[in-house]
């Protein structure tokens, strides 16, 4: 991992107390921000938009149409030029680096955003829905942003629902991870046979029962399933989610301790 992509995500693990070992779809699913790589592609196709557009020192734009010329004419190595090309070009506007040309600097500011914005979602849902992991914490994940979350919810009940969606926890399905023990042999310490991860103890775990019945309500736990689940972990109402926070407390607390 490059030094400043190691280093932005670094801080968000940092800011958020979470483990070095969170996946980044989850810190960028948290924060609803873009992969650096991405911003960073964008920061660089504005640049070279403003510069094709007249937008730049009119020195600037002549050096700029004597390094293309040397570039495309005489292969000269131009690494920047070449970033810019083969992005245009993963982006499917090839048309607009062989014209050099663009209908309107906003235009292209707004179609670009556009474009690497949908690609680096669809990467990030890629790495979601390829493994178990995050196929789980899709369906936990709240579209509320995290700011309003925490200020609803006070950075307490925040940090529990957090850490319990991105599997900074004790529960017998991460800690297996550590030991390499398959994932159908994770099993709950007080359900022989269930495998110990997030659904199983939010829903099933009969050591569990009382502290469910006070703090979830029953529509959830008759008939279990990822639907309900996505339903109670995206509720917008604040007071099922502190009450969902002081369930998930417990369990943490109890599985720590254990």
């Amino acid at each position: 991992m490059p030094l400043k992509r190691f280093t932005l995500t670094f801080n968000i693990r940092y800011i958020l107390n979470l483990r070095r070992s969170t996946p980044l779809y989850m810190l960028y699913g948290e924060t609803d921000r873009l992969p650096l790589f991405a911003q960073i592609q964008l920061r660089t196709l504005l640049y070279w938009g403003k510069i094709i557009s007249g937008k730049c020192n009119p020195m600037l734009t002549s050096l700029y149409h004597i390094s293309l010329s040397n570039y495309l004419k005489h292969d000269q190595h131009y690494k920047w030029l070449k970033f810019v090309k083969t992005t245009l070009d993963n982006l499917g506007f090839s048309n607009i680096w062989q014209n050099q040309n663009i209908p309107s600097f906003n235009w292209f500011k707004c179609a670009v955003k556009l474009r690497i914005s949908d690609q680096s979602l669809q990467l990030i849902n890629n790495s979601v829905f390829s493994s178990t992991k995050g196929t789980t914490y899709h369906c936990m994940k709240s579209d509320c942003n995290i700011t309003h979350l925490q200020t609803k919810l006070g950075t307490m009940h925040f940090n529990t629902l957090l850490k319990f969606k991105t599997s900074n926890h004790k529960l017998p399905v991460e800690t297996g991870r550590w030991e390499n023990i398959p994932r159908n042999e994770r099993f709950c310490p007080f359900c022989p046979g269930q495998t110990g991860d997030e659904f199983h103890y939010i829903f099933e775990c009969k050591n569990y029962n009382a502290e469910r019945n006070l703090y979830i309500n029953k529509y959830f736990t008759i008939r279990p399933n990822f639907y309900k689940m996505s339903i109670l972990f995206k509720s917008t109402n604040i007071s099922v989610l502190r009450n969902l926070c002081k369930f998930i407390s417990i369990i943490m607390s109890n599985i720590s301790s254990s």
